[in-house]
């Protein structure tokens, strides 16, 4: 036993050694088989059977990943216990795999290695080695943060919506976590759509999500300088002017192609169809919750949310080599 352990180590040593992009892909996944083989135990079902393995590799990597695709209801198919293993998933993908790799070696070790920073950078973008250390520090306290001021809203909310203690309690943990993480998992059999009339739910989400998609790097700038808008780096202004007019420019679009209807807002009242053309503008570009079937949205609508979708959510500035000595913003980890 100990002889094949020294063989796995030397094997994990060498193949870090040659290339650490090639353990970043390892480690991502690894951890996809790892959640992969939590989801296919009888206990992650709501029925207490074991799932069929494609449905479990592909919830355990749309988990991770942060894509929230599904092959099965989240709500009806997974037991409780699933559930969450699916959010613990979720929030993996969010912070980065190989930042919390780096983390359980930083905890470990307290230090992190030349070998082991190699690795987190392909994670990263930072500017010097010695930063990854505290900047993973400042993502986990960063996305633990957000995520408990989105819960402390969420929560009391749904233990009123939903009448019991426990299932407000869950859900508004789940949904902080989706939600900042721009993971769109839901753990409603009908999704969102029973909130389409409530703003509380609705806003809060959409701020988690906006939040998360604007990635580490601006959101540790905000926080550094908050509304010193001449201190933001080009990065961090640039991401917040082009967010703020593709979502303005999103919900017109919306509202103009859907006002009318009534398969989706079209029997809603004036604000709710304002806010509903909001809510799927900002969800378009990474969130993917949805309060209407958007199946039933017309063609024009669907291009229009494609072409929001392939923009995508922000992306960290280009790591800088050595030699460079731009200023910038913070640098941090991609949302």
């Amino acid at each position: 036993m100990l002889h094949a352990w020294e063989v796995i180590k030397q094997l994990v040593s060498r193949v870090a050694k040659s290339s650490p992009p090639r353990t970043a892909l390892l480690i991502f996944a690894a951890v996809i088989m790892i959640f992969t083989a939590l989801l296919m135990a009888p206990w992650s079902t709501a029925n207490g059977r074991a799932p069929a393995f494609h449905d479990a590799l592909f919830t355990a990597t749309s988990a991770v990943t942060v894509t929230g695709l599904t092959s099965v209801n989240t709500a009806e198919h997974w037991s409780p216990a699933g559930q969450i293993v699916i959010l613990i998933g979720i929030q993996i993908g969010g912070l980065g795999i190989l930042t919390l790799a780096s983390l359980v070696a930083l905890s470990v070790t307290h230090h992190l290695g030349l070998r082991t920073r190699l690795v987190a950078e392909q994670g990263m973008s930072t500017g010097a080695l010695g930063e990854v250390g505290s900047l993973i520090r400042t993502v986990v306290i960063c996305s633990l943060v957000v995520e408990a001021a989105l819960a402390a809203v969420l929560v009391p909310r749904l233990m009123v919506v939903e009448n019991d203690v426990l299932d407000g309690l869950w859900h508004g943990v789940f949904y902080a976590v989706s939600a900042f993480n721009n993971a769109s998992f839901v753990v409603h059999p009908e999704g969102l759509q029973g909130a389409v009339n409530d703003p509380l739910v609705l806003w809060v989400i959409m701020i988690g999500v906006f939040l998360g998609s604007l990635g580490f790097p601006v959101l540790l700038v905000l926080w550094r300088f908050r509304w010193h808008i001449r201190r933001w780096g080009l990065h961090a202004r640039l991401t917040m002017e082009v967010t703020t007019l593709l979502m303005v420019l999103g919900a017109v679009g919306y509202a103009a192609l859907e006002w009318n209807h009534t398969d989706t807002i079209g029997e809603m009242t004036t604000g709710e169809k304002l806010q509903s053309s909001l809510f799927a503008s900002v969800m378009m570009r990474s969130g993917g919750f949805s309060v209407v079937e958007n199946v039933m949205e017309h063609s024009e609508t669907m291009l229009m949310t494609s072409a929001l979708m392939f923009v995508g959510g922000a992306q960290p500035p280009p790591r800088r080599h050595q030699g460079d000595h731009v200023r910038g913003d913070l640098p941090g980890v991609p949302g």
